[in-house]
C-alpha cells in the first residue's frame, strides 16, 4: 500500500514524470478524475488519457477510420468538439481537475505509453 502524502508535497507523475502537487486523497463523488495523495497518483493528463482509452464511446472514436467525420487515431483529441465533450463530463461529474489543465499536445505526444 502506498503512504499517505501531506499536501503540499511535490511528486513527479510516475508514466510521463511531469511535476505534480498532492492536494488531497480522492472523493467518491469525483469523476472521472479525482486527486491522489499517494506516488501512484498520475497527472491529469495521464489520468485523462487513461479514461479516454478505456471509455467508449471516445475510444471507439479515436479506432475509427473516420465514419463520424473525424479521423481516428490520438490526433482526434485536437478537435474542439471532442475536447469540449471531455471537459462537459469532467464538469458534470463534480471532476476536481478545471479542464483547461489538460494539456493536449502532451497527452497525444504521451498516447503511446502503457496507462495500466
Amino acid at each position: 500500500m502506498s503512504r499517505t502524502l501531506a499536501p503540499g508535497t511535490r511528486v513527479a507523475c510516475p508514466r510521463c514524470g511531469r511535476p505534480c502537487i498532492v492536494r488531497r486523497g480522492p472523493r467518491d463523488d469525483e469523476r472521472p478524475l479525482s486527486h491522489s495523495n499517494t506516488r501512484k497518483g498520475w497527472c491529469a493528463n495521464c489520468a485523462i488519457t487513461r479514461w479516454i482509452k478505456e471509455t467508449p464511446p471516445l475510444s471507439d472514436l479515436l479506432a475509427s477510420d473516420g465514419r463520424w467525420g473525424i479521423e481516428g487515431g490520438p490526433e482526434a483529441l485536437f478537435h474542439a468538439d471532442i475536447q469540449e465533450a471531455v471537459a462537459s463530463v469532467m464538469r458534470a461529474g463534480n471532476c476536481p481537475v478545471d479542464p483547461a489543465e489538460i494539456d493536449w499536445p502532451a497527452v497525444v505526444a504521451n498516447w503511446e505509453k502503457e496507462t495500466s
